[in-house]
């Protein structure tokens, strides 16, 4: 019986984000999923500036980040390629494989629109090594004076979620989203990156600072399933800065992510926050 990445075989075994009559191959992972609330202002455009009203844009986006723009019929995403108190330079939200730098976009967009912060990066495919989850649930014994241990004092108290990834296609804007504040970009005069340094991060919040990773499976015709029963939300994490690379003349070069994952206080199931959902748009979630 398949359910999508909730896979019965006829052993009984359930295997989470396994791959139904048991076929195999890579996921794809999605970071940073969570849709960002609206800002104030709206915005305007011709050629590649992106014009602002009602807010200073240099306070909510930097260089190299992602604007959503609130278009009909479909939405514009656009990259910041550069940014002052007042406008945006955009780029194409979209890097040129040849160049390895965003091109440049002209838009038309005359009426005042809405717009919000982006900051979904694709991690590309994993490798061979794919996913691993670790769900490790505490049980402590509670003993009373007098009583002893009984089976009636043993109580859970507590878990711990952690999933590490084998991304083998993973961009410099990518490991800079991924592992924040620890990978530090400088941009060139066109918004590309032209250096990435690495950091220590002292004091950095990694659960105020989680967002929602999403892994999808790739479906029959080798594209990315369109089933929503084929994807995994993980709704909290943040990866720490865990990797070690040895690279030669023929090696392909992996980068391992290792996350924590946090339970997510804003959606509860009979009054428990929730780690993860397979087919997270079919989750029903506490009022």
């Amino acid at each position: 019986m398949s359910t999508g990445l909730l896979v019965i075989p006829n052993t009984g075994i359930v295997n989470i984000l396994g791959q139904k009559d048991g076929r195999v191959g890579p996921l794809k992972a999605f970071y940073r999923t969570s849709i960002k609330p609206l800002l104030p202002g709206t915005v305007t455009a011709t050629g590649d500036i992106l014009t602002f009203s009602g807010l200073d844009p240099s306070t909510k986006f930097k260089v190299g980040q992602y604007i959503c723009i609130e278009t009909a019929p479909t939405k514009t995403l656009v990259y910041v390629a550069d940014v002052d108190s007042t406008t945006v330079k955009m780029g194409a939200p979209d890097i040129d494989k040849d160049t390895g730098k965003h091109p440049s976009l002209s838009l038309t967009i005359a009426t005042a629109t809405q717009f919000r912060p982006w900051h979904l990066r694709d991690l590309g495919d994993l490798s061979e090594e794919g996913v691993k989850i670790s769900w490790d649930e505490k049980v402590a014994p509670t003993k009373f004076a007098g009583r002893g241990e009984t089976d009636a004092n043993h109580f859970s108290s507590g878990g711990e979620m952690k999933i590490s990834l084998a991304c083998a296609e993973m961009g410099l804007e990518e490991l800079v989203s991924a592992i924040d504040q620890s990978a530090l970009a400088d941009y060139d005069v066109d918004g590309n990156i032209s250096s990435v340094s690495f950091a220590r991060r002292l004091g950095y919040n990694f659960k105020k600072n989680a967002d929602s990773l999403d892994l999808f499976a790739y479906g029959e015709n080798g594209g990315i399933s369109t089933d929503p029963r084929d994807r995994a939300r993980i709704w909290l994490t943040n990866f720490r800065s865990a990797f070690e690379q040895q690279r030669n003349a023929t090696s392909q070069t992996v980068i391992n992510l290792e996350g924590f994952v946090y339970a997510d206080e804003k959606r509860k199931k009979d009054g428990k926050p929730v780690f993860m959902s397979i087919n997270p748009e079919a989750a029903v979630f506490d009022p």
